[in-house]
């Protein structure tokens, strides 16, 4: 039988027995890491025209219908995300964006509708 590292070191009387083990437990023990506090997960995606990535509620989400068509908001499928806010400069990258997104399933005619409707709604907040 081996002799525990603290018998050999110092003679321990029976009152102080408890205290060393504890004492020794603890230093067997792997330290603790310290944990971040836990921050709400943010649903982010990507502007397909300015490729920047902004939380769900400032973008509109265009997506591929099955009968070939796009529309707006919640459809299954492939979809591709654009900033609400932006320019007539942010709008020119909106056809490539789209079309990149969607892998090819849009019109030209459909681009044009959603350019002249952003046109529209960016007319209204003045």
């Amino acid at each position: 039988d081996r002799m525990p590292a603290w018998q050999l070191v110092s003679p321990v009387s029976a009152s102080t027995l408890p205290a060393m083990e504890l004492a020794l437990l603890k230093l067997r023990q792997k330290p603790q890491r310290a944990r971040r506090p836990k921050t709400p997960a943010v649903r982010a995606r990507t502007c397909v025209a300015c490729r920047l990535t902004q939380p769900v509620e400032t973008l509109v989400r265009y997506g591929a219908s099955a009968d070939g068509g796009v529309q707006t908001g919640a459809v299954g499928g492939r979809g591709a995300w654009i900033c609400q806010s932006g320019d007539e400069a942010h709008d020119l990258l909106i056809g490539d964006g789209l079309r990149r997104g969607l892998r090819g399933r849009i019109a030209a005619a459909e681009i044009e509708q959603i350019l002249i409707e952003r046109q529209r709604q960016r007319s209204e907040r003045g």
